[in-house]
């Protein structure tokens, strides 16, 4: 899909600055209405800086990268913490990205413009156990039809700061069963069913996210679908001790 770049290239080190910006946390409703700074070169080239309508910020610092070329122009917002796993995976995930989406760049701005990539992100901190990041942008470049959606997403353990994947926080079957249970809750055809349509799923708060990214399963004119399970609608097949993730204990055994 198109949030999975393939073959990325490593950006140029004169393309891009990443700066570390103040923390901004959900729990400080001050630091909620103050987003971060946007650099005065990149203001006037980014039509949207701001994807997510109130971010959430409970997990490290934000840092932004930023780009500015004659044919691409990039700002990705991210969090950078404590759990090393983490936040390796999501700082690589932004410079392949950048690095994708700079490469399908090359002459957009013949076609009239540059292009744009703008990601944003929300992080969650879930009962002291879990540590979630989601994050969320769109590609645009003037001859699309329709905007490209990225999208990603990552859950770690707070205790041993590795990465989950779903299946450590499912019972035996309870990725098939959650699976049927999209597949019933969207128009997602049978033939385009594969092994990752749970890729993009997220520990919050209240319930278990599964985001559909824009052309991926469902219609391009559909945009991106996210659907929202509570822990009480899975407690039958999570791996977690009671409704919430509370008291949850998650193997770290590698998946078969």
């Amino acid at each position: 899909g198109c949030s999975q770049p393939q073959k990325p290239q490593e950006p140029s080190s004169t393309a891009e600055d990443s700066v570390p910006l103040e923390p901004s946390y959900a729990t400080d409703p001050a630091s909620e209405a103050t987003e971060p700074p946007v650099s005065p070169l990149l203001e006037d080239y980014l039509t949207e800086s701001t994807l997510l309508e109130a971010p959430v910020r409970e997990y490290g610092e934000s840092i932004s990268h930023m780009q500015m070329e004659e044919d691409f122009v990039a700002r990705i917002l991210y969090p950078s913490g404590d759990l090393e796993s983490l936040d390796t995976a999501v700082e690589n995930w932004v410079q392949q990205t950048a690095a994708y989406y700079q490469a399908e760049s090359v002459g957009s701005s013949a076609d009239g413009d540059s292009a744009e990539l703008t990601v944003d992100y929300s992080s969650y901190l879930i009962q002291n156990t879990f540590v979630s990041v989601k994050l969320l942008g769109i590609y645009d470049r003037p001859y699309l039809a329709h905007p490209i959606d990225v999208s990603a997403s990552f859950n770690a353990s707070k205790a041993t700061g590795k990465l989950l994947a779903i299946e450590d926080v499912l019972l035996p079957g309870g990725k098939e069963a959650l699976q049927d249970m999209v597949i019933k809750d969207t128009d997602v055809k049978s033939e385009s069913i594969d092994e990752n349509l749970l890729d993009h799923w997220l520990l919050t708060p209240e319930g278990l996210e599964i985001t559909l990214v824009r052309g991926d399963y469902l219609p391009m004119s559909d945009g991106t679908v996210t659907l929202f399970y509570s822990y009480e609608t899975l407690d039958d097949i999570l791996s977690l001790s009671g409704s919430t993730p509370q008291e949850a204990t998650v193997s770290d055994a590698p998946q078969p």
